[in-house]
């Protein structure tokens, strides 16, 4: 049991010690957003979908998939308005959303508890990165977990 428990442990230490950190080298570059997730919810950009979650599910019952196909029906009659993040020189994030004026901010890449992070807009967000897709989940100003996945699309130039 002993040898079972230090090869779990081996094996975790090793895992973790060398995790690939995400840099503001990996972030630099264009990134749209494709997914948003908030109440039990995830709207998916790409392909104009909307998932809820087993709790939602729940909450609506019998009248869930009618409660989805009306939220897809709005999504696609309003067309929600593109949304990007431009990472730039190592400090600085542009937030750019369709036929609106860029906001621009500062950016920072914490660890905390073996965790990272990225702050900006005066939030943190936790991050992870897999190939060309950037998770960020925190919470809004109001206190609400929300999960934002975006897509890389350009490299810094």
């Amino acid at each position: 049991m002993k040898k079972i428990f230090c090869s779990l442990m081996l094996f975790v230490f090793m895992t973790t010690a060398f995790a690939q950190k995400i840099t503001e080298k990996d972030l630099s570059g264009t990134w749209k957003l494709t997914a948003f997730e908030a109440n039990g919810m995830t709207i998916n950009y790409k392909t104009s979908d909307i998932i809820l979650s087993p709790k939602m599910k729940e909450k609506y019952g019998d009248k869930a998939e009618t409660f989805r196909k009306m939220m897809v029906e709005e999504l696609k009659k309003n067309k929600p308005k593109q949304q990007e993040l431009f990472f730039e020189d190592g400090i600085k994030v542009i937030f750019r959303k369709e036929n609106e004026e860029p906001l621009s901010w500062h950016y920072y890449i914490f660890e905390k508890e073996g965790v990272e992070y990225l702050q900006m807009n005066g939030g943190d967000f936790m991050m992870t990165m897999s190939g060309k897709a950037l998770v960020l989940s925190g919470k809004e100003g109001d206190g609400m977990e929300i999960i934002m996945t975006y897509e890389k699309t350009s490299e810094k130039k």
